[in-house]
């Protein structure tokens, strides 16, 4: 396993993409994940689709939240679907509003920091601290900011989407990432 500590900080942005009738990808809403994965400005991002948030689980202090979907999971440990696409744009850190070409709207939902664990073909992990905004559809949570480990797989027979999961702050030993990264 790499130490994310040694690697460099590095962008990453949440958005909820609200999909336009020319959109051929997806006909549904979603969540698209933008990590940058390196300074030089010419590398696209990679990039991952949800169809929900996951919610990091409640506080002690009586913040609302949990796991977004029903599992044999550890609390703090949510999985859901996710769709490895095409890399993009640069400008998508940073963008909301209309696409061209009828593509739909994105808005933000959360913005932050990464460091990269692991990265290959099949995976890819990094530690992030996300920093959320008010968002219409689904909020990732109230806190002004949260740590979690990202671990986004792709499905290698190709016959459904891959999987991400993520491991909430609450659930990783004194704020640091477990060691279960892949």
């Amino acid at each position: 396993m790499n130490d994310s500590a040694t690697q460099p900080a590095l962008s990453v942005a949440i958005v909820w993409h609200r999909v336009g009738p020319a959109l051929t990808r997806s006909t549904a809403d979603h969540f698209d994940w933008f990590f940058e994965t390196d300074r030089d400005e010419s590398v696209l991002l990679l990039t991952f689709a949800t169809d929900t948030l996951p919610t990091p689980p409640a506080r002690a202090t009586g913040e609302s939240g949990g796991v977004a979907e029903k599992s044999a999971e550890p609390p703090g440990l949510w999985t859901g679907p996710a769709n490895w696409l095409a890399r993009h744009r640069r400008r998508y850190l940073t963008y909301e509003g209309t696409l061209a070409g009828d593509r739909g709207e994105l808005a933000i939902a959360a913005t932050g920091s990464h460091r990269i664990v692991a990265s290959d073909e099949q995976h890819f992990v990094s530690d992030c601290t996300l920093h959320p905004k008010p968002l219409a559809v689904q909020q990732l949570t109230t806190r002004a900011s949260i740590t979690c480990r990202c671990r986004f797989y792709r499905n290698v027979a190709g016959q459904s989407p891959g999987r991400l999961c993520v491991e909430w702050e609450g659930a990783l030993r004194e704020g640091r990432p477990s060691e279960r990264d892949v």
